[in-house]
């Protein structure tokens, strides 16, 4: 039916059955007083006036929010479950049923199993009316609302197409009021359409983003520490008995460093010494005793020359001690240690480290990088250092050495140990400056980047 043949049958139609004029007012007057848009759509599928036009099921699909179309209500039932089963089927059933043909001239689409495609047409089946009726509903310029959906088992008359087309039409008008006019639908769809584009245009960003070329770092705990440094240590065992220095005294080649206590020493060397004199005494006696020609005073001469050899060699031991007594320093520098009155009265034992003394002109970085952030690296890697006491400057550096096996640190975290040296022309750090370092390693995708670690931990939880 054309549009106009159309308004000319509905006229008479209207002229010869005043019922079906009554029913349509009574429409009207339903429509008028919904007050939301769920009230309005319970109100189109049922309606008394299907009454005019019989039906088992009247369904309403619409386009949802992201622009997808699906069935928003349906005859009998108060809320649709769309996860449903037979709600599914007859999804799939009325997606087929909008791509067929209309009518010639007209816009309604009578329909039933055997028009659909052969796997639609299977799924079509037992409890579902053999026929169906689509109707689009559409706005005055032709942008579709959505459609009403008859199901019956007999043929739909020419008598019921037209009065189901004309209540298709009201219908269609009451939702496009209830959605604040033509202007306001229209800008409405057209949101719905960003919504819909908008999702999938930031997740092609994201998906390109994620193949985006980044340098993959690592952070480590960073402490300037001494190149080289010259190691004092205990010449001998003893106490300290005094410490000339404090921590961070800046020292000169030959500077007294700290002291023993010789009292041990002293007394050591004063009892050799008498028991030289004795035994210097008694090779006297020997010797004037031999010139009498006394061999017992001949054969006492052998062991006591080789017991004052003996005794010179531990007098000569006792004076090479007592000239360590007193530790100087072997080169010029910083002398580093934590607390002087610590060492103090402190018994040390042969090669014990005591201090040590740095050039503050020699420095180097020493990282600790954390076993569990261990990244693939090679020396000559770019290191950027933010120590603590001015964390918005970073400073250039370069790794030199990286350790082959990971050591617990004093935190107890298993380590491995890192080198680096600052780049030239860099300010020199005070020694014991502390920080965070950054250390690049290979390049890789930001999404190696960003799921490295969560990839790692779901790989040791799943024992991959």
């Amino acid at each position: 039916m054309s549009s106009s043949t159309n308004g000319k049958g509905t006229a008479a139609l209207f002229h010869d059955q005043p019922d079906v004029m009554a029913n349509l007012l009574r429409v009207q007057h339903q429509i008028r007083h919904a007050r939301t848009i769920s009230e309005l759509r319970f109100l189109i599928v049922n309606s008394e006036a299907w009454r005019l036009v019989p039906s088992h099921h009247v369904v309403l699909w619409q386009n949802n929010r992201l622009g997808r179309t699906k069935i928003t209500e349906i005859s009998g039932v108060d809320a649709p479950d769309s996860r449903a089963p037979y709600m599914l089927r007859l999804n799939g059933i009325l997606r087929a049923a909008s791509r067929l043909a209309p009518v010639a001239d007209e816009n309604y689409r009578p329909f039933h199993a055997g028009d659909l495609a052969h796997d639609h047409r299977q799924s079509w089946g037992e409890d579902l009316a053999k026929y169906g009726l689509w109707l689009p509903m559409a706005t005055s310029d032709g942008a579709p609302l959505g459609a009403l959906v008859l199901f019956r088992n007999q043929p739909f008359s020419e008598r019921e197409i037209t009065i189901a087309v004309h209540l298709a039409e009201i219908y269609a008008h009451a939702l496009l009021m209830m959605h604040g006019g033509l202007r306001r639908w229209k800008r409405r769809q057209s949101m719905l359409r960003i919504g819909v584009v908008v999702p999938w245009l930031v997740l092609a960003c994201v998906v390109v983003a994620m193949g985006y070329p980044v340098t993959l770092s690592v952070l480590a705990p960073m402490e300037i520490t001494a190149r080289d440094p010259v190691l004092v240590r205990a010449p001998l065992e003893g106490v300290v008995e005094t410490v000339h220095v404090h921590p961070n005294a800046t020292i000169k080649a030959g500077d007294l460093l700290l002291r023993l206590d010789d009292t041990t020493l002293k007394n050591q060397l004063e009892v050799a010494e008498k028991s030289l004199e004795i035994t210097l005494a008694e090779l006297r006696q020997s010797r004037q005793l031999a010139l009498g020609n006394r061999p017992e005073a001949q054969a006492r001469l052998e062991p006591l020359q080789k017991q004052v050899e003996s005794q010179n060699a531990e007098l000569l031991y006792l004076r090479t001690l007592l000239a360590r007594i007193e530790i100087r320093a072997a080169q010029a520098g910083v002398v580093l240690f934590d607390d002087a009155d610590a060492w103090t009265g402190r018994p040390v034992a042969l090669g014990e480290k005591i201090l040590t003394i740095a050039d503050p002109n020699r420095v180097e970085v020493t990282l600790h990088l954390p076993m569990a952030d261990a990244i693939p690296l090679n020396p000559g890697n770019a290191v950027s250092l933010f120590p603590d006491t001015d964390p918005d400057h970073p400073i250039p550096a370069t790794l030199r050495f990286i350790g082959f096996q990971p050591k617990m640190t004093p935190a107890g975290v298993p380590a491995f140990l890192l080198r680096a040296e600052l780049a030239d022309g860099v300010p020199l750090l005070r020694i014991g400056t502390r920080g965070i370092g950054k250390i690049d390693g290979e390049r890789v995708t930001l999404f190696h980047m960003l799921f490295r670690r969560p990839m790692i931990a779901l790989r040791q939880y799943m024992g991959w």
